[in-house]
């Protein structure tokens, strides 16, 4: 089983429509998908189902939502699994599926929680609470790491405690990004947070190791690697050529040596609200297709061989 974040931390740049795209196309390939919605907006639970359906069923229904997982555990209860928590979306006749555990906006005040959890002036204490609260998605997927081939963690666009269990329990991460100025400084910063984040991780992981507590449990290190960079709402003229604006970013990205994921082009109609009836892009029929929108399909598969290759999967 292999873990990817999504993860960048401006909204708006096609993070959730790059994860339910890549999770379908995985799974229409024959593997077994499993997709976490980590964001309070809750945009790729809402990619798979409507509002009014998501507050019948799930909103204060026991046991549906990510937050039923992290809400037992900071009131010291024994978590659901989380395949109990998972619904299904999608099965195809080549084994595939496409399961989805369901965001709710009060993770919000999970995240506060899970930062205020860890408080402790003592170094042994502070590094053990540290390693326990960052290590929940991680120890919790190696429960189900036989039920699937791939779970896609979609992350909110912060560095709060979710992300940080999210990276903690993640072999790759993708950065979605726009071609502009703000998006690519964006990039560097959230390297710059992750390089921080994964000192802090290492200090306390040797602070809890040599202390008398060591073990008990054992933790392992974080192993998450860059995957890439997806471009995402790009401008593309006829020809297939990227526009002024776009190239000239994209260019930098290259020139820094990142691995440049094929684009996703801009069109806010396949995109849109409607999303929810059609399902994922990447599996929209070819006769039900326009011209253009068939442009974007052949672009979806594109990215997701490369994804799949990348991430071993």
């Amino acid at each position: 089983m292999k873990v990817v974040s999504v993860i960048n931390y401006k909204g708006g740049v096609g993070k959730t429509t790059l994860v339910s795209n890549l999770a379908a196309y995985a799974a229409s390939q024959g593997k077994r998908v499993l997709m976490i919605d980590l964001d309070p907006q809750m945009s790729l639970t809402l990619s798979f189902m409507d509002m009014d359906i998501w507050e019948k069923f799930y909103a204060n229904t026991p046991n549906k939502t990510l937050k039923d997982f992290f809400s037992a555990l900071l009131e010291g209860e024994t978590p659901p699994d989380l395949s109990e928590l998972a619904d299904n979306f999608g099965k195809f006749k080549n084994g595939g599926r496409l399961n989805l555990i369901s965001s709710h906006i009060d993770l919000i005040d999970v995240d506060v929680a899970l930062i205020e959890s860890i408080a402790s002036a003592k170094p042994e204490i502070f590094a053990k609470k540290f390693l326990k609260c960052y290590n929940q998605l991680r120890i919790a997927l190696a429960k189900v790491k036989d039920n699937y081939d791939l779970v896609m963690l979609d992350c909110p666009p912060n560095f709060y405690a979710l992300v940080k269990n999210a990276i903690t329990a993640s072999d790759y991460y993708i950065i979605p990004s726009k071609m502009d100025y703000l998006s690519e400084q964006g990039v560097e910063r959230l390297q710059s947070s992750l390089a921080k984040y994964r000192g802090e991780y290492r200090a306390n992981l040797n602070i809890y190791n040599a202390s008398k507590s060591a073990r008990t449990p054992e933790y392992a290190a974080i192993n998450i690697i860059e995957s890439g960079i997806v471009p995402t709402m790009v401008e593309v003229w006829r020809g297939n050529q990227l526009k002024a604006n776009c190239s000239r970013f994209y260019s930098h990205l290259q020139d820094k040596k990142y691995h440049l994921f094929q684009w996703i082009r801009d069109n806010s109609n396949f995109f849109g609200v409607d999303s929810v009836k059609a399902g994922p892009a990447v599996l929209r029929k070819s006769k039900e297709a326009t011209a253009a929108h068939q442009t974007i399909i052949t672009e979806l598969q594109v990215l997701g061989d490369d994804f799949m290759k990348r991430a071993g999967i």
